[in-house]
């Protein structure tokens, strides 16, 4: 990466590159940029420079100055400020998405649960909007479209999956639908670097962790145009195209089985990859060939004691508890039961 965003600043190919990096990578980062190009202009964004107080003079260096690269950590990047017009103008595309999706197809009808839930998400939509239309914006400095970023290098990109999307599906086991705001804020950002005629380039380890609905957030980081020309750009649409929904019985956390649907496979996986490559260059383990150390595992089963029994029936008959809603959340919830 450090490579990549020197040498397209040095043919031209770029303005003003930034790296986005962990926070705990920061010095590693800058250290071995030194490195390999000593005599680099480089901007080293630490988090005592994103603060309120110091924010301003930051985004006036980065504006301002003609540096090689600039570089800062994921928390700074959230707290680098966007203009209220490139929020609105998100905002508003992603209700009229959601307004699309409100309104049935010929022959299809929306459930009354899917209707109600699609009018939760576009009232949060709505207050949102009017949330950014009402603020006045007090730091009325630089904001992220004026510094002149056409090149985002963005190490550990997995940590923006948690985006959220408009869809129909309803009740779908592990398809968390909720959006963080540091994914959210992210998004808007790259979406501007894009538009404006600007590079992004990813980089994680593991861009599929606990969804197979994250590969969907990657590609519409990276190729939205790609998934429009190709008819899939909501998720629904590229759920039906290459997702499997398999509903099959599974043991609850109370060890009772219930019956749950789930994206538990990709279809089409040719066509996926390919269409996934246009902006992929994917390195397998087997090609790194990294030096790993041997390990032997051993499994010893042992019979669980009475006490632990005893226990188990306890934990059961508290998750029932809050699962019927005979406790109020502040008493007992799930989260404490799978704890204990």
């Amino acid at each position: 990466m450090v490579a990549s965003a020197i040498e397209m600043r040095r043919l031209g190919l770029a303005k003003k590159p930034m790296i986005v990096v962990p926070n705990h990578m920061l010095g590693q980062f800058t250290r071995e940029l030194q490195q390999l190009y000593p005599n680099a202009k480089v901007l080293v964004a630490t988090e005592n420079d994103s603060k309120a107080s110091k924010r301003k003079e930051l985004m006036a260096r980065i504006a301002t100055g003609d540096w090689d690269s600039v570089v800062v950590t994921h928390s700074a990047f959230t707290r680098l400020p966007l203009s209220k017009t490139q929020e609105l103008e998100y905002y508003n595309a992603e209700k009229d998405e959601l307004d699309k999706l409100m309104v049935s197809s010929p022959g299809e009808r929306n459930s009354n649960a899917v209707t109600k839930m699609l009018a939760r998400q576009h009232k949060k939509l709505k207050e949102r909007i009017d949330k950014v239309t009402q603020s006045d914006q007090k730091d009325n400095g630089i904001k992220f479209d004026e510094l002149g970023v056409d090149a985002l290098f963005v190490d550990e990109a997995h940590y923006w999956k948690n985006l959220g999307r408009n869809t129909k599906l309803n009740n779908i086991a592990g398809l968390s639908n909720t959006s963080s705001q540091r994914a959210q804020d992210a998004f808007m950002k790259c979406q501007l670097v894009r538009r404006n005629g600007g590079k992004l380039v990813f980089a994680t380890g593991t861009p599929v962790s606990n969804s197979i609905a994250e590969l969907y957030t990657m590609q519409r980081f990276l190729q939205p145009e790609s998934l429009e020309r190709q008819g899939i750009a909501n998720f629904d649409g590229w759920v039906a195209a290459f997702a499997e929904k398999v509903t099959a019985p599974e043991i609850d956390p109370t060890g009772r089985f219930k019956v749950k649907t789930r994206l538990t496979r990709f279809t089409n996986v040719p066509e996926l990859m390919t269409l996934f490559r246009e902006t992929a260059d994917i390195q397998t383990q087997e090609q790194l060939n990294l030096p790993v150390p041997e390990v032997k595992k051993i499994t010893v089963a042992c019979e669980a004691s009475d006490p632990q029994l005893q226990f188990m029936e306890h934990l059961i008959d508290r998750a029932e508890a809050v699962q019927n809603r005979r406790v109020e959340p502040d008493q007992d919830n799930m989260l404490w039961v799978t704890t204990d």
